[in-house]
């Protein structure tokens, strides 16, 4: 069975696994989470690098490409200062288990956002890091990621009201 299709049964590959640990503060309406992803690298290339979407960045201002965008097919309208959302990761570290050890690599200070589609230097929706290690076709590596973010107002299936909560999109 070739490595790029799903196991038996399966709909999709089976690349990825998470363990997702947050605390609400419904006071200043802020979740603070960390997590472990387990990633198995299902293509037939080395991967040198990882990227990840953080979905809440798009309410984060009016300059996030998600905003502009809106701006161009909706009446132009900012949000109440209470509306806006955003996430912001505060650790990113990589192991490899089948290393045998617990040597974990912090690649916080390697992060950095990319706007591929538009070029968007203030959008902050998508960042990447660089591995110091490529991570081998087949092999699995574990990704430690701390967060805190802003839980908007009602936004795209995310938010509060009063003190009933909605997470979509972590």
């Amino acid at each position: 069975q070739s490595f790029d299709q799903p196991i038996a049964g399966a709909r999709s590959p089976r690349n990825a696994s998470y363990d997702i640990d947050v605390r609400l503060d419904p006071a200043t309406h802020s979740v603070i989470g960390r997590e472990t992803l387990r990633w198995r690298n299902i293509s037939r290339r080395d991967a040198d690098e990882l990227q990840f979407h953080l979905y809440w960045n798009g309410w984060r201002n009016a300059d996030s490409t998600w905003m502009r965008e809106r701006s161009l097919r909706d009446t132009p309208s900012k949000p109440r200062s209470d509306e806006w959302g955003s996430i912001d990761v505060t650790r990113v570290s990589v192991r490899r288990p089948q290393d045998g050890t617990d040597g974990i690599v912090d690649l916080t200070g390697a992060m950095r956002f990319i706007a591929r589609d538009d070029e968007n230097a203030a959008d902050r929706t998508v960042f990447t890091v660089a591995l110091q290690q490529p991570v081998l076709p087949r092999e699995t590596i574990e990704v430690d990621i701390e967060w805190k973010a802003v839980v908007p107002r009602p936004f795209l299936r995310t938010g509060y009201v009063g003190d009933y909560y909605f997470f979509g999109q972590w």
